[in-house]
């Protein structure tokens, strides 16, 4: 199935499948787009749709956290979490939305795990538009997303890890990714010298 990486918002999640339909949008805000018919992100919809897929699964005795747990353990955890730090609170060390901290000297490691690449997305990257952000690969173990807010003064950071697909124990793999991340959140905080 294809699938195209868009700048955060709805403005462009919904224009990812031009002259297709789009089966499914998403961003990191909680909003789905699972409707063709609405171009934005709709929560009714999207609640319909959870229901009618927790209705099917449960007419062969599964749950929705079955279904989680089978996805899983086929492609791997995707754990993911945001963090926010007001603007105001960063000085002069933000002075284009935390680009001072990422560009001018990135972190070698971001809760243990090697940054494998820097990417500024100033220049635009793989297709997108030109935007203000990073994003910092953690190789196969995941990513660190960081731009400013388009809404308030805060600098935004998502943080997403990845586990290993196949695991024989899956909740073990969640508790570990859960782990990682919180270490990610540490070093963060502390690189932007703030208490997150």
């Amino acid at each position: 199935m294809d699938y195209a990486t868009t700048l955060t918002g709805f403005k462009w999640i919904t224009k990812a499948a031009p002259g297709r339909r789009l089966l499914f949008g998403y961003e990191e805000a909680l909003g789905f787009a699972v409707d063709p018919c609405v171009a934005d992100k709709d929560g009714i919809s999207a609640a319909l749709a959870l229901a009618r897929l927790a209705h099917d699964l449960s007419r062969h005795g599964l749950t929705l956290l079955d279904r989680l747990d089978e996805l899983e353990s086929r492609y791997g955890v995707h754990a993911g979490t945001q963090l926010s730090f007001g603007l105001r609170r960063l000085g002069t060390r933000s002075s284009s939305g935390g680009h001072g901290a990422g560009t001018h000297a990135p972190p070698a490691t971001l809760g243990g795990v090697a940054v494998s690449d820097v990417i500024d997305l100033e220049a635009g990257w793989d297709g997108l538009a030109p935007t203000e952000g990073l994003i910092w690969r953690l190789g196969a173990s995941g990513r660190v997303v960081v731009r400013p807010s388009g809404t308030e003064p805060k600098l935004k950071a998502y943080v997403e890890v990845v586990g290993e697909p196949s695991s024989p124990d899956v909740r073990a793999e969640r508790e570990r990714a859960n782990e990682q991340m919180a270490l990610i959140r540490d070093d963060l905080a502390q690189l932007l010298s703030l208490d997150a």
